[in-house]
């Protein structure tokens, strides 16, 4: 078994270096969206890009060609055909955050992605990381109801999840793994003699594969998958390996992180938040609640946030504190469900590489670290 497994692993590895090499070749490692540090930016990477290829009246100057295909997928393999979207998609308008009327309980809020015509309403919900707000696909329905719209409600994420926050025949699950490439694989079809377009739609389409964990050359998946199915069983053992191998060096990275932060920060101002591998460092107190700074090690980035008992508020006006912070700190936006967040705050390593047994990033979490104890001392009466 185990000359098997070396003899699998040794093949896989040759093939990794030849199409490593032809990838080096032909510059395919160079991806602006990556860059630029925008490839995990919800509104403003993604749901802007595609609501710009949704537009009729779009920078693409091609009408409503993209809409139309994306009407037409989406009919064919995600909705039911009693329920089809008719909408006239040279009318439609596209709009980007749309607002939708102060947050309650059951309405209100910013739709990612809105597509009106006349009567007809597709809303859809984009989610990368972030988890969904209380409520949110619920608030969503009840407008599109209560305005009389004829309506499509997409739920888009990286593996096409169901919504937790309500369940409703009218919602549809839609991934980028799937939908959202096979759909961009379709507008680079259409865009063949557009040079500019169509690589520009090819680097996103590379950007999505990478955040799914796809490999974008197809021609080596597929070798890689024959010299598999020769070695299944010994696959499959690599394969479990493998998953446990992640999880425990993920669990060391936050350990060494967390030494890293408890010697800048009181022990007890350190808590596992309620998200993943998520950490807590405690800012300051307030009547209700206390002001931190929420550390996602598996998304690579921080950002401030009220908790209380250990779990993110979420849609708090608490303006006396997003005030402070702006004061104090002024490189804040305000978003309406954190106190603040930036786009400069990232950790700055590649979360898909920071567990590797040989890398260390102790330098970075230091630099975090320090940033972190700044922001403390700032907000320090």
């Amino acid at each position: 078994m185990n000359n098997q497994i070396k003899s699998l692993l040794n093949q896989i590895r040759n093939i990794k270096k030849s199409y490593d090499l032809v990838t080096k070749n032909n510059g395919e490692n160079f991806n602006v969206f990556q860059i630029l540090g925008m490839e995990s930016a919800e509104v403003k990477t993604h749901s802007k890009f595609l609501a710009e290829l949704l537009d009729p009246n779009g920078s693409h100057e091609q009408g409503d060609k993209f809409l139309k295909t994306f009407i037409k997928y989406i009919n064919k393999f995600v909705i039911n055909d009693e329920n089809l979207i008719r909408i006239n998609t040279k009318n439609s308008l596209v709009e980007v955050e749309k607002s939708i009327g102060q947050i309650t309980k059951n309405k209100g809020g910013r739709i990612d992605i809105a597509i009106s015509e006349t009567k007809n309403f597709i809303c859809i919900e984009n989610k990368i990381y972030a988890g969904e707000q209380e409520n949110q696909m619920l608030r969503y329905y009840n407008y599109v109801k209560d305005n009389n719209y004829n309506f499509h409600i997409l739920f888009l994420t990286l593996d096409g999840h169901e919504s937790q926050t309500v369940n409703n025949d009218l919602i549809y699950s839609i991934s980028y793994k799937k939908h959202i490439i096979e759909w961009l694989e379709l507008c680079k079809k259409e865009a063949v003699d557009l040079p500019i377009l169509r690589e520009c739609i090819k680097q996103y389409i590379n950007l999505i594969k990478k955040l799914t964990n796809q490999t974008t050359n197809v021609k080596l998946n597929d070798d890689i998958k024959k010299v598999i199915s020769n070695y299944l069983e010994e696959s499959q053992l690599i394969s479990n390996s493998y998953n446990e191998l992640v999880w425990s060096l993920k669990q060391k990275e936050v350990r060494q992180l967390k030494e890293i932060l408890s010697r800048q920060f009181q022990e007890n101002k350190l808590q596992k938040s309620d998200r993943g591998d998520g950490l807590l460092v405690l800012l300051k107190s307030y009547e209700k609640c206390e002001l931190a700074i929420h550390i996602e090690l598996d998304n690579n980035y921080f950002f401030f946030c009220l908790i209380k008992d250990g779990k993110r508020l979420r849609n708090q006006k608490n303006t006396h504190v997003r005030d402070e912070l702006d004061l104090k700190i002024r490189i804040l936006e305000s978003k309406a469900y954190t106190i603040g967040i930036s786009n400069d705050f990232t950790i700055g390593i590649d979360k898909n590489k920071y567990y590797y047994p040989e890398k260390d990033n102790s330098e970075k979490y230091l630099e975090l670290t320090l940033i972190l104890k700044e922001y403390y001392e700032k907000l320090k009466d």
